[in-house]
Parts: structure tokens; C-alpha cells; sequence
């Protein structure tokens, strides 16, 4: 609203209203109900295309306005609503999915971390193993050795 007459011809209380109203406006409110207005309906016109959606701080701002929605006027039309439902639907499903691929990567390494210290572990086993296989076959034979400690490779001397 650009001018509120109070000429003799003009209705007085009608003009008074207008004036009213003009005052208790809240122009942020109007702003910002025109801009997700226009959204929605870019988002309508393409087919309510994911990409349209709104994402992060503006998701967030939408949302608020929307809670507010009943107490203000112009009020939330049914395209906005969706709109703003559907963009937060879009927004978890694109945080759950990358979420879950985190997820699957570390479980993937922890995975490989475990086959590895399984492997290593049957590994210094097998070792050990064949130190004092080769100890026993040794002593049987008479022949004089030292116990190896587990962490050292096999001696090749016999002492």
C-alpha cells in the first residue's frame, strides 16, 4: 500500500482502516512471505523438482516463519507449507544418506583394521609355532638350542 486518502469524497472509516493496517504491518513478515511465495511457486512450476528446495539457514528461517504462521497475516498458503515440508523431508533424507555412507566407510576400515589384527595375529602364532616345532625337532635330535622370545624371528645358529 503506497497511499491512504482522506479527502471529503473518501470514506473516512474505510481510509482510517487502511491507515491501521498499514501501521500494523510487519513488513519483514510480508518479505519474507513473498520470497518463499516466489520459491514455491518456482518449485510448483518445475514439477516440484528436490533441487528446488531450500537447504540450511534458509530451511531454518523458513521453518521458524512457518511456526509463526498463525499468528501473522498474509498466513502461510498451502504451497508454502509443502513447500517447506517437503524441502526438510529432502534435507534429512540427504543427511541420513550421507550419514549412513560415513557410517559404511568406517565400518568398512574397523572391518579391515580386524582382518589385518586377525591375520597378524595368526601370523606371530604360526611363527612361534614353527620356532618351537623346530626347538622340539631339534631337542629330539639331540642337538643343543635356545628358546626363542616371541618377538624375535627364528635364530638360524644352533648354540
Amino acid at each position: 500500500m503506497n497511499w491512504v486518502f482522506f479527502r471529503e469524497s473518501d470514506d473516512f472509516d474505510e481510509a482510517f482502516q487502511s491507515l491501521h493496517r498499514a501501521i500494523d504491518t510487519d513488513l519483514e513478515w510480508v518479505s519474507v512471505h513473498t520470497r518463499l511465495l516466489v520459491c514455491a511457486r518456482e518449485w510448483d512450476n518445475e514439477r516440484r523438482n528436490k533441487s528446488f528446495t531450500l537447504r540450511g539457514r534458509d530451511l531454518r528461517e523458513a521453518e521458524e516463519w512457518l511456526a509463526k504462521g498463525t499468528e501473522k497475516e498474509p498466513k502461510p498458503t498451502g504451497l508454502q507449507t509443502q513447500y517447506v515440508i517437503t524441502s526438510r523431508k529432502a534435507a534429512t533424507k540427504r543427511q541420513t544418506i550421507t550419514l549412513t555412507s560415513v557410517l559404511c566407510r568406517h565400518v568398512n576400515r574397523f572391518q579391515a583394521n580386524l582382518s589385518l589384527i586377525s591375520f597378524l595375529s595368526k601370523k606371530n602364532f604360526m611363527i612361534i609355532l614353527l620356532k618351537y616345532s623346530l626347538i622340539l625337532s631339534r631337542l629330539s635330535k639331540g642337538m643343543k638350542t635356545k628358546f626363542p622370545s616371541s618377538s624375535n624371528p627364528p635364530s638360524k645358529t644352533i648354540a
